[in-house]
């Protein structure tokens, strides 16, 4: 297979990968459980336990290995599945933050998705809610029971069958419910959550059997902090647990998307490891990306890494790329806006067709003086000269096209 291989020399010019922004989110992190077909908390050695056998490890084509709960439990009882989480041991501020897809509603009612503490001292963290025996209609997060009080109300097609990732943030007793990194609403709570936690169980009343275990969905990526995180790091650690990736020790390779959704920014660091490359087919066929930047630090693009992105607008791509491989924006007929260097334009122009650019992405790359300035670093191309030089641009460009 041919790779697309360019150098790009800049004069005076250093590269420095910044890990501040995401060691921020190891910060206060008391627990986080990947739930990847396995219970194991990274941070404790606590392991989540189940309820009733009825909750499974799967394969998801968005995330890979997730967790199903099966809960097939009625309006009273708990006969159905759930999760049980080791008590976190945090105060009235704190972060809950997952990833959760639906697929099928059991009861009216709906489910609480996450619940603190047990009954008679329960306090359901966030769940959705219906009325009159029609699907749910708006979520709820309240002291011990979801009420009607304090709802947002949604629609059961936008949670039914797509994954949703969501923030529990509380502070002072406000709470703030984040879906995929943006604030729904905010309401007034009481209580510390203490004890175990409850995925897919809660409590509606004091007596034996007022309990329900309805909720129907995979899960991935529960993080708790013991304290209340910012709405810059929800929105960073939304795009990170969006991300599927890989490591070798010292190093990120970004390999899949699974978010909804359409903007995606991809941080520098991971975990204290910078990103380094985007791997073969890692975003092909996302129809509902709209913009993609990638930072400073990543050096290698695999092939058809975006392509059939049908809805991508736009892409930034840094200096620090030198080495792209075939048709990585095959098939994205939408994309007319490239943000890049002068000498890596030169770079994607001349090699437009390999890697799947269309024509009016290239053309949107230049001005005038620019495109007569293309001509010249082509002609040079053509006549075995791989480094023109561009004395005003302060650039050197290396070119080569490696079988």
């Amino acid at each position: 297979m041919k790779t697309i291989l360019c150098v790009i020399l800049a004069i005076g010019a250093f590269l420095q990968v910044s890990r501040a922004e995401t060691d921020s989110l190891t910060n206060g992190l008391v627990a986080y459980y990947p739930f990847q077909s396995n219970f194991d908390d990274q941070v404790r050695t606590n392991k989540a336990s189940i309820g009733h056998n009825l909750v499974n490890g799967t394969n998801d084509p968005s995330f890979g290995p997730v967790i199903s709960i099966n809960g097939n439990g009625g309006l009273s009882g708990n006969t159905g599945g759930y999760i049980e989480i080791p008590d976190p041991n945090v105060t009235n501020n704190f972060t809950a933050a997952f990833y959760i897809k639906e697929s099928s509603f059991s009861w009216w009612h709906g489910e609480s998705y996450i619940t603190a503490g047990s009954r008679n001292n329960s306090r359901s963290l966030l769940g959705h809610w219906g009325g009159d025996y029609g699907p749910p209609d708006h979520f709820a997060s309240d002291t011990n029971i979801m009420t009607k009080g304090q709802n947002f109300l949604i629609e059961s097609s936008f949670i039914k069958d797509i994954w949703n990732y969501y923030s529990i943030v509380c502070s002072s007793n406000i709470q703030t419910i984040y879906m995929n990194g943006q604030p729904l609403y905010s309401i007034g709570v009481s209580g510390n959550p203490q004890g175990n936690w409850q995925i897919g169980h809660h409590w509606w009343g004091t007596n034996e059997g007022e309990e329900s275990t309805r909720l129907i969905a995979n899960i991935t990526k529960l993080r708790i902090y013991n304290r209340a995180i910012s709405p810059d790091e929800v929105a960073l650690l939304f795009q990170i647990e969006s991300l599927q990736y890989t490591t070798n020790g010292s190093s990120i390779t970004i390999t899949g998307y699974g978010a909804p959704s359409g903007t995606v920014t991809i941080p520098s660091t991971i975990n204290g490891l910078p990103v380094t490359a985007i791997a073969e087919s890692a975003f092909a066929g996302q129809s509902n990306i709209t913009s993609i930047s990638i930072p400073d630090g990543v050096t290698s693009i695999g092939s058809s890494a975006f392509s059939g992105c049908t809805g991508l607008t736009g892409i930034t791509l840094p200096d620090s790329v030198i080495s792209m491989g075939m048709n990585v924006f095959a098939g994205c007929p939408n994309l007319t806006n490239v943000s890049t260097s002068n000498g890596l334009k030169t770079f994607l122009s001349q090699y437009a067709s390999e890697l799947g650019l269309s024509a009016v992405a290239v053309n949107n790359f230049y001005s005038t003086t620019e495109s007569q300035l293309y001509a010249m670093v082509a002609t040079s191309l053509a006549g075995n000269d791989l480094t023109p030089k561009l004395g005003h641009i302060k650039t050197e460009v290396r070119m080569v096209l490696v079988g």
